[in-house]
């Protein structure tokens, strides 16, 4: 038995969009593996606390927050690698 219901047009017109929109979206280069190094100074310093510990794949256009409690921290390195989409 196969079940089937009429969308209106303007709910179409909405996933239509939305559809195109992470089409576009996949089709971008991006980052993956992407991870933070936290330097710190100092010999006995506490690890860097961080949110969110892992990072999702960035794509162009997108942001992403990353929190960080670190002590003495003198410097902060984003280390990824790209994603090209031919």
């Amino acid at each position: 038995m196969h079940a089937a219901f009429y969308v209106g047009s303007q709910v179409n017109m909405y996933f239509t969009l939305q559809v195109r929109s992470h089409i576009n979206k996949a089709a971008q280069p991006g980052l993956t593996s992407v991870s933070v190094d936290w330097e710190q100074h100092g010999a006995e310093v506490a690890p860097p606390v961080q949110a969110p510990k892992q990072i999702t794949a960035l794509f162009s256009g997108s942001r992403q927050v990353i929190y960080g409690y670190v002590p003495n921290c003198t410097m902060v390195i984003l280390v990824y690698c790209e994603i090209l989409i031919m």
